[in-house]
């Protein structure tokens, strides 16, 4: 499978029909604002490689991506492509039948891509979760884009997935680097807030000087210190406060026990908890 490489967007020919007109017009380079705030964000990278196929002069062409050039332009970087052996039928889509994406997830480019990318408002504009979104929209299942990636299960694309529900500053110390997938997997599961006050609280812990890398093991320490502080507790050796909190119990469940309609079982277990505090 061909890998990615890099060149400077001057040495790419746009691909144009007989009459000089570009070969996709639709692609018109038009704004290119999203795309240069992706590839800033991402460390001065664009993030989807381009398809580009030698002419028989040698020259690079391109018979899509003309916004990716011109953002790439606009900052001086060079663009990742992936070089095919033949013209791409319609500008998007090899010989083969895979587009940018899949051959960017086929390459098996984790280590080249980072998982995600943010624009300002912390939305994720790019990176191979955005490339795996972009495929399961397009009709792909998970399993089928794990097995592009050479995985056996798609457990790794449905957390890729999952990170379109992530918290903001989850998705923030994920894109900067401080939090890796795999730490990240730790807390999946959980609510979106107690996912939000995990890394919120390992981050207030940081000095301010220190370089913050949130681990799998501080994900699950901060996790259980989260869920504790969550839980209700009767610790006090005050008498008169032990007994008043028990009465609120009480009332709690005789006001469960009034509202009805309960079921059978359900009235059975509030009754044997309200005995139990008698």
């Amino acid at each position: 499978m061909s890998t990615i490489q890099y060149c400077h967007p001057d040495d790419i020919m746009l691909e144009k029909r007989e009459d000089g007109h570009l070969l996709n017009p639709r692609h018109r380079t038009g704004d290119t604002t999203d795309l240069t705030l992706s590839a800033q964000a991402a460390n001065g990278r664009l993030i989807v490689p381009l398809l580009l196929y030698r002419n028989e002069a040698g020259q690079l062409v391109a018979g899509d991506g003309q916004r990716r050039i011109a953002a790439a332009r606009k900052l001086g970087i060079q663009v990742p492509y992936i070089e095919i052996e033949a013209q791409p039928t319609n500008g998007a889509v090899s010989e083969g039948g895979l587009d940018s994406l899949d051959i960017m997830l086929v390459s098996n480019v984790r280590q080249e891509f980072p998982p995600l990318v943010l624009d300002r408002e912390g939305h994720i504009v790019g990176g191979l979760a955005y490339a795996v979104r972009t495929k399961t929209r397009q009709g792909k299942s998970t399993m089928a884009i794990a097995r592009l990636m050479g995985m056996k299960t798609d457990r790794s694309v449905k957390l890729l997935l999952s990170l379109f529900e992530a918290p903001l500053n989850v998705r923030q110390a994920i894109a900067a680097g401080r939090m890796s997938l795999h730490a990240y997997e730790g807390i999946r599961h959980a609510a979106q807030a107690e996912q939000a006050e995990v890394v919120a609280v390992i981050e207030a812990k940081a000095e301010a000087d220190e370089e913050i890398q949130i681990t799998r093991d501080k994900v699950r320490r901060a996790a259980r210190n989260v869920q504790a502080s969550r839980q209700p507790t009767l610790v006090t050796n005050d008498e008169p406060t032990i007994v008043q909190q028990l009465n609120e119990i009480k009332a709690r469940l005789e006001a469960i026990l009034t509202a009805g309609p309960l079921g059978l079982r359900e009235q059975y277990v509030v009754e044997q908890i309200k005995e139990m505090l008698t």
